[in-house]
C-alpha cells in the first residue's frame, strides 16, 4: 500500500495506537519534529543507539543539563554533580583547572559565538 498526501494529513486515536514493522522503518522530515508525551517516554534498542546533531545536542531535566557542541565541547551543569566509579574515575588533559572560573569565561564566549542573541546553555544574553 502506498499513500501520498499533497498538503496535510492528520489522525486521531481515542485510546491506543500500535505499529509493528517487520524489518526496517524510516522517517524523513524536511524541517522539524516534535513529540509531546504526558508522562513517560521509553526507547529500547537491542544493540546500539546513536543520536547525532549538526550544531549541538542537549539533554535537560529541571536544572540539570548536558550539552555537546560540534566543536567538541561538553558542558555538564547541575546543582550537584556526582561522579562515581566502581573501579576508576580517570581524567586526562594537558591542563586541568578546578575552581578557577574558566568554565564561566568559556561558556560566555561560546554563547556569544554560537547562540546570539539568547543562550540556552547559560541562560544569559
Amino acid at each position: 500500500m502506498n499513500t501520498s498526501v499533497a498538503l496535510l494529513q492528520s489522525s486521531q486515536v481515542g485510546l491506543h495506537k500500535s505499529l509493528m514493522v517487520g524489518m526496517g522503518y524510516s522517517v524523513n522530515v524536511g524541517n522539524n519534529v516534535t513529540f509531546s508525551v504526558g508522562k513517560t517516554m521509553k526507547e529500547n534498542t537491542g544493540q546500539t543507539a546513536v543520536y547525532s546533531a549538526g550544531e549541538h545536542l542537549e539533554l535537560c531535566c529541571g536544572k540539570a543539563r548536558l550539552v555537546l557542541t560540534k566543536d567538541g565541547s561538553i558542558f555538564l551543569n547541575g546543582t550537584h554533580i556526582h561522579l562515581e566509579g566502581e573501579s576508576d574515575v580517570n581524567g586526562d588533559s594537558p591542563v586541568i583547572n578546578w575552581n578557577c572560573g574558566a568554565t564561566q569565561l568559556y561558556r560566555m564566549r561560546l554563547c556569544r559565538k554560537i547562540y546570539p542573541p539568547e543562550c540556552r546553555i547559560c541562560g544569559q544574553f
